[in-house]
């Protein structure tokens, strides 16, 4: 009696016979293929069938006369290594089923089945792709092969689903999760899958592993598709970060054969029910293609470059979430009206706007509009020369996502600004806490404290809350906890370390941990830094600002008044300690005119705004402002950085040198020369 033939093709291809399992070298690749269709369809394939998977590019005749000469190589080589062959029975090619075992057939009868041991079963059956890496160059073979392993993975897939909801049902949360990340390792965008885990995960107790989901899921479909996870997932996180109900969503499937087929495909844009997106925890926003008031190819172009643009530097402040293009392409091309456009991609806000060219005038109109109310939050209008199509295409981007984004964070501010404690996700402290820690006075640095310490509670691996402790620890070192430096700028830099740790795509936490390498005297760490949160976002002005102090300390004084002067120029209200990095590139580079001029519009800018004002008239000469600057200088240092004692002989120049940590020699002397000849330092 002849052994039977086992065929493994789950992963690879395998076939082998006799008790040895002894693997089956063909001569050909097509004649070991051919048992492949042969023994897992059902019916059974035709001659034609084989003739035309195999052979489609040939001419019908020629393609049979190949099959017959395949058949007999296959049976040939079968017979010889003491295995069935397949036989033929009007016209039909088939094993009989007692002569042959295969992985896929067993798969697929395990997968049927309703119980905790034949999912399992099925699950270790499944040890790979259908086929592997094995392919043949005939199309229709491969379009075939394709769609076998297409079908396999989804049943793979639904199998695992079914186990961890028979694994729940039974009370074994771990045996359940251990099913879902199965089915991730299958298909790691799986939303739904990453929303079961979430829910498993808080079930479970552990609310910290649920939260870390989550986090794997945005950087899972971040990478892979560049999009952001939809609405239910960011509801069910909200919903674990404040400790509410998660009862609708994220729930483990029922056990149904049914679900182990294909996913049901989402519905398209034109559908007629309508969405409404929910209450954003970051806003969503959708970028329409401005409309075109112009003839001139001009204005296509630019339209298009503006489109693109925007779409792709939105998301550059990290908790902006963008839809991709084509969700708004797809819309207009769908027939939707363009006012409805934004809520039937699941968008919170639009940015629309139009094109008009005259001669080589330029006139762009812009827009956010709320979704929800339809209200216009924000326009602008802006006309320039069009010399470089992509300068200008640059210069508006450039002004557009400044003011979008500036306008998105105080909506969300103001929203955030309404919740109770409870109600308050991880962004709202963000948001909140980071208001607050701009103002610098040891009460609005302990509030905003304690906001990132609630973020950080809500969601221990949120990379902003670890942004937050960087910047409360720097504000208390730097203005009210003066004897505590080493231990205050320690925590700022490990939360800067963590924040980037956590997310290394979001410029804020780079340029945090640059300033903490800086003042740790490591200035070529600090220097890369900076320079990849400027490749990360080059819009960020509140980064670009702080940055450019530390550009300063490392002694390029271009780029430090570079990028504060791009920081002014973008903003369209630029806060008074914008312009720090400004003055002190001027100072640094002998212009101290120029530089008192800048400080005198806020000299409480900075804790050590009236030191440098000091200086500044020191440097011009006027010795008499100088000492007038240094007193009040004093005082203030007596109060805020002190706590009210008075200065032992010589802090206070050892804390200027702590604040202003010049990586050059030079730099340092001339700030210690100019302040000293002010009188700062010295008994009054």
């Amino acid at each position: 009696m002849s052994a039977v033939l086992h065929l493994d093709l789950l992963g690879g291809y395998r076939a082998s016979a006799g008790p040895d399992g002894l693997p089956i070298d063909f001569p050909t690749k097509k004649s070991a293929l051919l048992l492949v269709p042969i023994v897992i369809e059902q019916p059974a394939p035709s001659r034609d069938r084989l003739a035309a998977l195999f052979w489609s590019n040939r001419q019908e005749q020629q393609g049979r006369g190949s099959l017959r000469q395949a058949i007999f190589t296959m049976r040939t080589t079968l017979r010889g290594a003491g295995a069935p062959a397949p036989v033929t029975q009007q016209d039909r090619v088939f094993m009989p089923p007692e002569t042959a075992v295969c992985d896929v057939v067993d798969f697929r009868n395990a997968a049927q089945g309703s119980t905790i041991e034949d999912l399992e079963n099925a699950r270790r059956l499944y040890k790979g792709p259908f086929l592997g890496t094995v392919r043949l160059p005939d199309p229709e073979f491969a379009a075939w092969v394709e769609e076998t392993r297409e079908t396999l993975l989804r049943a793979a897939e639904a199998v695992g689903v079914d186990l961890a909801a028979l694994y729940r049902e039974a009370g074994n949360h771990s045996a359940a999760i251990d099913a879902l990340d199965w089915v991730l390792s299958l298909d790691p965008i799986r939303e739904d899958v990453h929303r079961s885990l979430m829910r498993l995960h808080l079930e479970a107790g552990n609310r910290t592993l649920a939260l870390r989901q989550y986090r794997n899921c945005v950087s899972v479909l971040e990478r892979e598709l560049g999009v952001n996870p939809d609405f239910e997932t960011q509801a069910l996180f909200q919903a674990i970060s404040i400790g509410a109900s998660t009862t609708s969503a994220g729930t483990v499937p029922a056990p149904s054969v049914a679900a182990r087929q294909p996913a049901e495909q989402p519905r398209s844009p034109s559908a007629k029910t309508e969405a409404k997106p929910p209450s954003p925890s970051h806003p969503m926003v959708a970028v329409l293609p401005f409309s075109l008031l112009s003839d001139a190819a001009e204005a296509a172009q630019l339209g298009e470059g503006l489109f693109e643009d925007l779409t792709s530097d939105l998301p550059k402040f990290h908790q902006i979430k963008c839809k991709a293009r084509n969700a708004a392409l797809s819309a207009i091309e769908s027939g939707i009206p363009r006012n409805k456009i934004g809520a039937s991609v699941m968008a919170n806000y639009v940015v629309d706007g139009s094109i008009r060219i005259s001669g080589n005038r330029v006139r762009v109109n812009a827009q956010l509009v709320e979704v929800a109310s339809g209200v216009q939050l924000w326009s602008d209008r802006y006309t320039v020369d069009m010399e470089d199509i992509f300068d200008t295409q640059d210069r508006l981007t450039q002004r557009i996502v400044v003011a979008v984004t500036n306008q998105l964070k105080h909506e969300m501010l103001t929203l955030a600004q309404r919740k109770t404690s409870a109600e308050m996700t991880p962004y709202d402290c963000w948001l909140t806490g980071f208001s607050l820690v701009l103002n610098g006075t040891e009460d609005h640095t302990r509030r905003a404290k304690k906001l990132f310490e609630r973020a950080l509670e809500l969601d221990p691996y949120y990379a902003r809350g670890h942004c937050g402790m960087s910047l409360a620890y720097f504000n208390e070192w730097g203005a009210h906890a003066w004897p505590n430096w080493n231990e205050a700028i320690e925590k700022a830099y490990a939360h800067a370390d963590e924040a980037v740790r956590l997310s290394e795509a979001d410029h804020v936490g780079q340029t945090l941990l640059g300033r903490a390498h800086i003042y740790r005297r490591e200035y070529d760490r600090g220097q890369r830094y900076l320079e990849r949160s400027y490749a990360l976002n080059p819009y960020g002005t509140d980064m670009l600002a702080t940055a450019a102090l530390s550009w300063s300390f490392l002694g390029d004084h271009r780029r430090a008044h570079d990028l504060a002067s791009r920081a002014i120029e973008l903003h369209p209200s630029p806060p008074d300690w914008y312009y720090g990095g400004i003055a002190l590139s001027l100072f640094m580079t002998g212009k101290a005119a120029e530089a008192r001029k800048i400080r005198e519009r806020s000299p409480k800018a900075y804790p050590d705004t009236l030191a440098f004002l000091a200086a500044d008239y020191a440097m011009e000469g006027d010795m008499a402002r100088a000492r007038t600057y240094a007193a009040r200088f004093h005082e203030d240092f007596s109060t805020q950085v002190l706590g009210g004692r008075q200065p032992v002989e010589g802090e206070i120049l050892e804390w200027i040198r702590h604040a202003n940590p010049f990586r050059l020699e030079k730099d340092a002397r001339l700030m210690e020369e100019a302040m000293s000849a002010a009188g700062v330092g010295k008994a009054v």
